[in-house]
């Protein structure tokens, strides 16, 4: 576990629980609600997860592309000596 890298041990079995808590806070959806019309309110829901799930992949294309094609294309790796 990462954390026992700072000298801290944490059972096993909360790491599991808060884990699984964690997903269970974050699957439940949450739309705005603040006296948005709801017209608005799912247009916006809508948007904001379309964004959220597509937006890292264009950005992922073109790291990947200027890593084929920029200023560190061709360079050897160093190898560990022997």
């Amino acid at each position: 576990m990462l954390v026992a890298a700072f000298d801290h041990l944490i059972a096993p079995d909360r790491v599991f629980a808060a884990y699984g808590l964690a997903n269970i806070a974050g699957a439940i959806p949450l739309t705005p609600g603040a006296g948005t019309p709801h017209g608005e309110a799912i247009l916006t829901v809508l948007t904001w997860r379309l964004v959220n799930f597509w937006l890292p992949t264009p950005v992922g294309g073109l790291a990947f592309l200027s890593l084929r094609a920029g200023p560190l294309r061709g360079r050897a790796r160093p190898h560990a000596p022997g």
